[in-house]
């Protein structure tokens, strides 16, 4: 393969793999709207359970039908979270890849330009490195810190008030094995994130 060919290889695979990129980062908006949507489920059937009787709500004393509906959302919710993060990780390898086509395309103009102590590097503004942005970010920290926070209460909550309704609980021991199971969740949840980040990371 000449030169030239290769050029142009790399010209088609940098518009494929930007298009690629975009794609990705419509896929994880479109997840994320989905999960707001899921996760205002409870609240909305609260709403109208509670409608003309709010003075009977208590948040530890919850009807079958809605600590049911509390497991489901949040199962699905942890489910969502995890595909949420596999396509922010696509997006992080799509950014990688033009990165590095990026990078590509610099080095041989500079290889060029050497021999008159030239350099383009100053107009370069995106950037050439081909391990960034990294796979763990302080914006998919957030995304994902907030997600297990919502999931690990609506899982716990509703866990522990089916407990309840059948007797295998009692009121005073509820908020202990509550939150005993929220940090078991919470942790499930950070900690797949890091397991999943680092391994991405090293291959």
């Amino acid at each position: 393969m000449s030169h030239n060919d290769f050029t142009d290889f790399m010209l088609k695979e940098y518009e494929c793999i930007a298009q690629a990129f975009f794609e990705s980062r419509e896929v994880l908006t479109k997840w994320f709207k989905y999960y707001l949507t899921i996760m205002a489920l409870p609240l909305s059937l609260i709403a109208l359970l509670y409608k003309d009787k709010s003075n009977e709500f208590n948040l530890y004393s919850l009807p079958s039908t809605l600590s049911i509906s509390l497991i489901f959302v949040g199962f699905i919710g942890l489910f969502i979270t995890f595909i949420m993060l596999n396509a922010a990780y696509d997006s992080v390898l799509y950014a990688r890849a033009v990165n590095g086509v990026r990078q590509y395309f610099c080095n041989t103009e500079n290889s060029i330009l050497s021999s008159q102590n030239l350099s383009i590097d100053k107009y370069i503004v995106l950037p050439v490195d081909v391990m960034s942005p990294p796979y763990r970010s302080q914006f998919f920290t957030w995304i994902i810190i907030s997600a297990s926070v919502a999931n690990s209460f609506y899982l716990s909550l509703g866990i522990t008030q089916i407990c309840i309704t059948n007797k295998y609980l009692d009121k005073y021991t509820n908020i202990s094995v509550m939150l005993f199971m929220f940090i078991i969740y919470f942790i499930i949840h950070i900690g797949y994130y890091h397991v999943t980040a680092y391994i991405k990371e090293k291959t």
